[in-house]
């Protein structure tokens, strides 16, 4: 299962990387045959597109891990920040938005490698759920010495087909990452949008 929730990422993270990549050939071929004005305009694109590559493969560095690791303390509203970054283009491709309301002073004791493949392929199954134009939401509340994520689906939802089979691997892999926490992932229906739940049990609540 983890080897899975592992190929399921790096599917995912080649594509975040296969964008500015292109972008960086593209505009060095272009400029080998401009003048030296514009030469300066391409280069500092490349420069951006350069930094973008780095930024991901540093969180997958961080991320990415071959043995369980030890659960530690982690500010939930700076993870999901860097998780969504991971995706940043695959959401846009799709144009769906993200909005991270989480509470900067939650803390859970996380397997941070787990968790990151988790959200990774979840938000991007989510992404799939949602039309161009869609917000995903995140927001945080406690009760009685647990932790809930929330995950509001806002705007028109395409309708669950053949597609949803394939997307269905990323609501697998949270499920299982939750389940390992001693929590769950819950599906809400509610009146305007669709939710989803993080709960987090007692044990990891910081």
């Amino acid at each position: 299962s983890r080897m899975a929730a592992v190929a399921q990422m790096g599917a995912g993270l080649a594509h975040e990387l296969n964008n500015p990549v292109a972008g960086i050939l593209g505009l060095s071929q272009l400029a080998v045959i401009k003048g030296p004005e514009q030469q300066k305009e391409y280069l500092r694109k490349i420069e951006a597109e350069a930094l973008r590559c780095r930024d991901v493969l540093r969180l997958l560095t961080r991320f990415s891990s071959g043995e369980r690791s030890m659960r530690e303390a982690t500010k939930m509203g700076d993870f999901l920040s860097e998780v969504l970054l991971l995706i940043k283009s695959s959401l846009a491709e799709g144009q769906v938005e993200t909005e991270n309301k989480v509470e900067e002073s939650l803390e859970l004791d996380l397997d941070r490698p787990l968790m990151a493949q988790a959200l990774t392929q979840l938000f991007l199954s989510l992404r799939s759920e949602l039309l161009p134009g869609g917000t995903i939401l995140l927001e945080s509340k406690g009760q009685q010495g647990q932790a809930v994520i929330s995950i509001h689906m806002v705007g028109e939802q395409r309708p669950r087909g053949d597609d949803w089979l394939a997307s269905g691997m990323g609501f697998w892999v949270a499920r299982y990452a939750m389940q390992e926490h001693g929590g769950a992932l819950v599906e809400n229906d509610g009146e305007n949008d669709l939710m989803y739940e993080l709960h987090f049990g007692e044990g990891n609540v910081g």
